[in-house]
């Protein structure tokens, strides 16, 4: 295992994909998380001189594959934070393409932080692969369309409706330096594991903070921690977790997917305690 304090910049140089594991949870940060991150952001953007912030940890583990291929890293903590930013980056990025007085600013931001500018395959195209549910939506925002009314759209909209109300004091924001206050300011420890280390289970240890692991995301941590191919995870996932996951979720972000494992437990003549 290693650790180093990095930029948020550092972990998206040169070409590198982030992959989000079957075993996690789709997006869940919601208005409060944002807001939060707005917060924290729009101080460090005002002071002066600008300072660090430090955001988390982000915990990844290599995944082997060809050397011309981009680097890929299973993303074992971190998926709620760096997809925000991803989305965040995306916004300011379709806002200063629209406003068209910032020069080469949105091509900065793809080639240097979204984008695989040569990735080999489009699988590989963007710098995070969001699991299964939340794919759609995140790469229609990475590719300036409309995400829906889905989660990563809600934060979408959200950090547009932001930006343009201005800084803490109602002053229009620079895009140039509100990116440059993303991507060189905002610090994170990357921790890299080890082949031997075991991801689901550090992911369900590290997951005890931020956002709480519901009852049904702990049994789906350990039913894909029993499939020990990663062909078999993803023929599950699609087969028959993502189905019943998709059936049992709302709009607004509620599942009741806890419930239904819960109930199902009751068939078997007992009657367990909720929690």
């Amino acid at each position: 295992m290693k650790a180093n304090e990095v930029v948020f910049q550092a972990l998206l140089d040169t070409k590198i994909q982030y992959r989000v594991p079957l075993f996690q949870r789709t997006y869940s940060w919601s208005e409060s998380n944002w807001e939060q991150l707005w917060d924290d952001l729009i101080e460090v953007y005002d002071a002066n001189p600008r300072r660090g912030h430090f955001l988390g940890a982000v915990v990844t583990l290599p995944i082997p594959d060809s050397p011309e291929n981009a680097a890929k890293f299973m993303l074992i903590d971190g998926q709620q934070r760096l997809t925000t930013l991803m989305i965040l980056l995306a916004t300011i990025r379709d806002l200063a393409r629209a406003d068209g007085g910032y020069g080469a600013l949105a091509d900065e931001i793809d080639d240097l932080c979204l984008r695989n500018k040569y990735a080999q395959s489009p699988v590989e195209a963007f710098k995070l692969r969001p699991t299964d549910g939340d794919r759609v939506a995140f790469d229609a925002v990475l590719d300036s369309r409309d995400p829906g009314a889905t989660r990563v759209g809600l934060a979408r909209r959200y950090f547009e409706h932001v930006i343009r109300l201005g800084n803490a004091g109602g002053k229009p924001l620079n895009l140039a330096d509100l990116k440059s206050t993303v991507t060189d300011y905002l610090n994170l420890v990357s921790i890299r594991l080890d082949q031997d280390d075991s991801p689901h289970r550090i992911f369900e240890s590290l997951n005890h903070t931020g956002t709480p692991l519901s009852d049904a995301d702990l049994v789906r941590n350990h039913v894909f921690m029993r499939l020990k191919s990663e062909d078999s995870q993803r023929e599950m996932y699609r087969d028959h977790w993502f189905p019943m996951q998709s059936r049992l979720e709302f709009e607004n972000g509620r599942s009741e997917l806890t419930d239904f494992f819960w109930r199902f437990l009751m068939t078997q003549g007992e009657l367990p305690r909720y929690d």
